[in-house]
């Protein structure tokens, strides 16, 4: 294999190329598309070319104009466009919901029921047992209610 490989040097271009896109499939990294680009660039270069110099040095540039120029603007555009993961209580926003029973401790929450689901929250207006409650927003998994 490793006689085919440097008799045609282009597989190595190639076998670069798929490892490239393996790595890309399995790190978050968004950068070795490029590389695996570059090498498919660089493959084509020397099914043609005597010297190996000249592959490589296609691979270098084309390699470092998507990492340079490309990447980020592409990685710009992905972030904007991205509303990342909503939180299981965004849903809930400006919902009514009931409070189902009253904290026990000082630091403890209160429980309330919003569309059926029982949650923890807390409350700058004094609650009572059985009061109309409007969320208005959210501490991680404790909602933030407000009496309606």
């Amino acid at each position: 294999m490793l006689e085919l490989a440097m008799n045609h040097p282009a597989l190595l271009w190639v076998f670069a190329a798929i490892v490239s896109l393996i790595l890309e499939m399995t790190l978050p990294y968004f950068g070795f598309l490029f590389v695996s680009f570059a090498a498919l660039v660089a493959a084509l270069i020397a099914v043609s070319s005597k010297s190996q110099l000249v592959p490589t040095l296609a691979f270098l540039a084309t390699s470092q104009f998507g990492q340079l120029f490309l990447r980020p603007r592409i990685v710009k555009k992905a972030l904007q466009s991205s509303k990342g993961v909503p939180h299981r209580t965004t849903a809930l926003l400006e919902k009514i919901g009931a409070v189902t029973a009253l904290p026990k401790n000082p630091g403890d929450f209160a429980r309330v029921t919003v569309e059926g689901q029982d949650w923890a929250a807390k409350s700058t207006d004094p609650l009572a047992l059985g009061d109309r409650i409007a969320v208005t927003g959210s501490d991680g998994i404790v909602l933030i209610v407000n009496k309606t």
